[in-house]
């Protein structure tokens, strides 16, 4: 799994970060931990994922050590908020709606 160097975290998230990305390197389950990830479907961009289903047994998501995270949210409406948020960044500095291309290109870490 990587992670975006500068996540993008919902309000309720700010602060608990470092302990978030932890659970999820760790496959732990988190009922109040979503995550943002690129999607594995071409005709979609970003996926909203709750960690319960991230790391449940015989679930057919796509393997997590190579989804790339972008953002992180304790809640599914704040998730969709925060890809909102992020979508309108993504207009405004590029001009486009193209969000895959456009977190493709910031910097990673493991």
């Amino acid at each position: 799994m990587e992670f975006l160097s500068e996540l993008y975290v919902s309000d309720d998230m700010r602060g608990r970060e470092a302990e978030a990305v932890k659970k999820l390197k760790e496959g732990k389950k988190d009922p109040f931990l979503y995550v943002i990830v690129l999607s594995s479907n071409e005709d979609s961009q970003l996926d909203l994922i709750s960690s319960l289903m991230l790391f449940m047994p015989g679930q057919q998501i796509e393997e997590t050590d190579k989804m790339l995270v972008a953002g992180l949210s304790s809640t599914k409406d704040n998730g969709i908020e925060l890809i909102a948020r992020i979508a309108a960044e993504c207009l405004e500095q590029t001009g486009s709606c193209d969000i895959r291309s456009y977190l493709s290109k910031k910097e990673r870490c493991l």
